[in-house]
C-alpha cells in the first residue's frame, strides 16, 4: 500500500534552502514584462504508462519534447494538485495540473495549468481510471493544455520533497476544466495534496512581451 505524505504536517518535510521555494502567490500586478523570452512549443508522444499513486500525487510517465524559452526539454511526466498550488490574485484554483520537463543538464521546467470545476476532462479521467497500469496507452496531454500558451515565469522549487531549488515555473494563467465527480474522485484519494505557499523572497516574476 502506497505510504501517503501527510500535507497537514509540512512544516516536518526536510529540505536545504529556504531561498527559493514553490508554489508562491503570484500577483499579477507586479508581473514584469521580458521581450527576450521565448513560447513554449510541446510535442508530445501521444501516449502514457506506468500510472501510479506516488503518495504525493497520481502520477503518469509521458515522453515527447517542448521548446520552453529558447531552450529544449525532454517530457517526463505528469502530475495533479487538489486544490492548486499557485494563486493568482488571490485566488486558488480547484486543481494544478504539473507537466514535468528536464534537460541533459539537470534542471527542470514544470509548465502548471490550473483547473476549474466544469465540463468532464477525457483525458483526466484516463489518469483516474488506469492507476496502477503499466503498459501504454493513447493519452493526449496537449488536449489539458488550454489554447493559450502565455505564462508566468519565476525560478523555484519542486513542490514536494526533495524540494530542490533547480525548478523553472511557467504558470498557464488560462484555465481547463474537469468535472465534479472527477475532482471527488481525486480527493478520495487524496483530500489535499498542495503544498502552502511559500515567501517569493522578492524573487522576479516576468511574462513574455506582446
Amino acid at each position: 500500500m502506497t505510504e501517503h505524505f501527510d500535507f497537514n504536517l509540512q512544516e516536518t518535510w526536510p529540505f536545504e534552502s529556504r531561498i527559493r521555494q514553490s508554489p508562491i502567490a503570484v500577483e499579477t500586478s507586479n508581473i514584469i514584462q521580458d521581450d527576450t523570452l521565448g513560447v513554449i512549443s510541446p510535442v508530445y508522444s501521444g501516449v502514457a504508462w506506468n500510472v501510479v499513486d506516488t503518495g504525493m500525487s497520481i502520477q503518469a510517465s509521458i515522453s515527447g519534447a517542448a521548446l520552453i524559452n529558447h531552450r529544449l526539454f525532454e517530457a517526463q511526466q505528469v502530475h495533479f494538485h487538489a486544490p492548486a498550488e499557485h494563486t493568482i490574485d488571490g485566488v486558488q484554483h480547484a486543481g494544478e495540473l504539473h507537466i514535468v520537463h528536464r534537460r541533459r543538464v539537470g534542471s527542470f521546467a514544470v509548465m502548471a495549468i490550473f483547473f476549474e470545476v466544469g465540463p468532464k476532462n477525457d483525458e483526466f479521467e484516463k489518469l483516474l481510471t488506469n492507476i496502477e497500469q503499466e503498459n501504454r496507452f493513447s493519452f493526449d496531454l496537449t488536449a489539458l493544455l488550454p489554447d493559450d500558451l502565455n505564462y508566468y515565469h519565476y525560478l523555484g522549487s519542486l513542490t514536494t520533497p526533495p524540494l530542490s531549488e533547480n525548478v523553472e515555473w511557467y504558470i498557464l494563467p488560462k484555465t481547463m476544466t474537469l468535472s465534479e465527480a472527477q475532482l471527488a474522485r481525486f480527493h478520495d484519494i487524496y483530500p489535499r495534496n498542495n503544498r502552502n505557499l511559500q515567501p517569493d523572497n522578492d524573487r522576479i516574476i516576468v511574462t513574455p512581451g506582446k
